[in-house]
């Protein structure tokens, strides 16, 4: 564990020196929030997308049910592990917004 310290210190005292952030806590903090930000982008966009083309996730599965092509069931698993890792994204802000570190 030590050894991790060391190594985010090192990668983050430069922005700290440069005054680009007041700490080194901040600068972690804020970096995985840009990191976690991107991430729900991406999610979104695919849901965003589907939902525009096909109406709601669950209208989609029942209309797919029996008779999805490939191409339907691989919507499906895109759309499905977006919606997923929307919210697993979304609980990870959460934390880190209550985090105080």
């Amino acid at each position: 564990m030590k050894n991790l310290e060391k190594v985010i210190r090192g990668l983050v005292r430069p922005l700290v020196v440069t005054g680009a952030f007041k700490d080194e806590s901040s600068a972690v903090k804020e970096m995985v929030m840009m990191l976690i930000e991107k991430k729900l982008a991406s999610f979104r966009e695919v849901i965003e997308k589907n939902t525009g083309k096909y109406g709601e996730f669950t209208k989609f599965s029942a209309d797919i049910q029996n008779r999805a092509t490939i191409d339907d069931e691989d919507i499906w698993m895109e759309w499905k592990s977006a919606i997923e890792m929307n919210r697993a994204w979304e609980e990870a802000r959460r934390d880190l917004i209550r985090c105080n570190a």
